[in-house]
């Protein structure tokens, strides 16, 4: 694995989630059962239990009580690693680090990015529409997705001063006054980005 030992990742796909496993979480999780069972889709249903599915596989022995939200509604465990969470298309993706982490997954398809333009800098919007723009598009929304839920941020900010361009996972960018490490990957169709205070081997 690519990423160093502290550090862990989860992957599930939703068409993959028995009904025993959201029978455990309707058990052990109830409010996020609750929760999961207003969404209209079946899909998104399962997307919001998958998310539980992969924390209770990092964390056995948690259980709702157990977890908490910041201001800004970021999940967090007390005296337990940090994690991270996010789900597009049939994937949920999990991550756990000893420092806070954030990722971000996104089905790569179609998208009207120019909609978007808002959210990047003259650079970074400059960035996207070189070559392979909607690649580049999805690169950049989910590094600073990743980012924004590294640092327990809300999407509602101006986007377009969270500057991702120089974000790599070998050389530290400073963000907020912290070094900032961020690792891009693709798997099974999806972009998967990982925005961590530790440096990735």
């Amino acid at each position: 694995m690519f990423i160093q030992t502290f550090m862990d990742f989860y992957k599930l796909n939703i068409r993959n989630i028995t009904e025993a496993q959201i029978d455990i979480i309707r058990n052990r999780f109830p409010k996020r059962y609750w929760k999961a069972m207003n969404f209209r889709l079946h899909d998104d249903f399962l997307r919001c239990i998958g998310a539980y599915i992969l924390l209770r596989q990092a964390f056995p022995f948690i259980d709702e009580k157990k977890i908490g939200y910041t201001d800004m509604g970021k999940p967090y465990i007390e005296d337990a690693l940090c994690f991270n969470y996010s789900h597009s298309g049939e994937y949920v993706v999990l991550v756990t680090d000893d420092k806070e982490i954030g990722i971000d997954i996104e089905k790569i398809g179609n998208r009207d990015y120019k909609m978007m333009q808002r959210a990047f800098s003259e650079e970074e919007f400059k960035y996207i529409e070189e070559e392979d723009s909607v690649n580049r598009f999805l690169e950049l929304w989910t590094k600073k997705e990743s980012v924004l839920k590294l640092f327990g941020l809300g999407i509602g900010m101006n986007l377009s001063e969270v500057n991702v361009l120089p974000l790599n996972e070998n050389i530290a960018t400073v963000m907020l006054d912290e070094n900032v490490y961020n690792k891009p990957f693709i798997e099974d169709g999806h972009l998967i980005s990982i925005s961590s205070f530790n440096k990735f081997e």
